[in-house]
């Protein structure tokens, strides 16, 4: 079942059944967080190489079907370019998990910068089009409601409301959206191949536990002088301080987690069972969880709550 899970053309299969289960079947688009897991096993496994052929059979099924034009194939193939990368700077070249995060967290912020600041330098104003394609959903939600009549006049100039304040928030932290976006999906399918392939003895890799990862104490300016700035500024100078800031409090979710993964090794917790809570949170996107994991990793800062976990263990032992 090993050589099955692992042969790049079996990968290459799951891939394509999975996208197309994502963008031909109604209500299964979670699916699509799994499309590049096989790709990654594959690649961990045998080197990119064998990712590359294993990413090239989902866009040949994807090219033969006839679905999404060339728009969608484009989209799909620089998608499936990443375990190609990732696998092949590990594997091959022997870069750590930390360095690889370390690049792809650069990678997303420059996607960020380049989408708020250097667009508009080029004539395109990403924020008009984010406005005009938020407003559009906004109309088709308010038309859905008004047709069913369900809503009283009162009821429906609050939800009204609330639609405007979603659009306003939403042309303001897209960016932010598709960087994060794109740099968690890709590292839940990393973690996710670790932990099936370190269950099967196969990652040989050694890396530094996520428990002690751990901001530079001088970090902490970055967010505050960038949430200052959103504070203070005005129109595009406002909207990239607002994504900086979100965007350089990533870190800390991951300080945060640390924080957790001591405490659930406190707790004697399982490796399957952590795997299970984080792919809940990610698949459901627990956005208040998320937002208070990142808040414990910014006072860790201050507070060192593993060194407390620490003492506390000692003075109980």
């Amino acid at each position: 079942m090993d050589r099955l899970l692992y042969h790049p053309a079996f990968a290459g299969i799951l891939a394509a059944l999975l996208a197309m289960t994502t963008f031909h079947v109604p209500g299964m688009a979670m699916v699509g967080l799994f499309i590049p897991l096989p790709i990654y096993l594959t690649g961990f496994r045998h080197g990119g190489y064998a990712a590359m052929l294993a990413a090239v059979i989902p866009l040949m099924m994807w090219l033969f079907s006839g679905s999404g034009g060339a728009g969608m194939i484009t989209f799909l193939g620089l998608f499936l370019l990443m375990p190609i990368l990732v696998t092949r700077l590990m594997r091959d070249r022997g870069w750590s998990l930390a360095t690889v995060l370390m690049v792809g967290y650069l990678l997303a912020g420059g996607v960020l910068i380049s989408l708020v600041a250097l667009l508009p330098m080029l004539g395109v104003d990403f924020a008009a089009s984010i406005a005009a394609s938020a407003e559009t959903l906004k109309e088709v939600l308010l038309n859905s409601l008004k047709q069913e009549r369900t809503l009283s006049t009162g009821e429906m100039a609050h939800v009204t409301k609330t639609i405007d304040q979603m659009v306003r928030t939403m042309v303001y932290v897209a960016p932010f959206g598709m960087g994060a976006f794109w740099f968690f999906y890709h590292l839940m399918s990393i973690n996710m191949s670790r932990l099936i392939m370190r269950s099967s003895g196969l990652w040989g890799a050694q890396e530094t536990p996520i428990t002690q990862f751990r901001l530079p104490q001088n970090w902490v300016w970055l967010p505050l002088l960038s949430g200052f700035t959103a504070w203070a500024g005005d129109g595009q100078l406002k909207m990239l301080a607002v994504n900086l800031a979100m965007f350089l409090m990533l870190p800390y979710l991951f300080q945060g987690s640390a924080v957790l993964e001591a405490w659930f090794q406190k707790l004697k917790l399982s490796g399957g069972m952590r795997m299970l809570f984080w792919i809940t949170v990610f698949v459901f996107w627990l956005q208040l969880f998320l937002v208070m994991l990142a808040l414990t990793g910014l006072f860790d800062t201050w507070f060192d709550f593993r060194r407390r976990m620490a003492e506390v263990h000692n003075k109980e032992g």
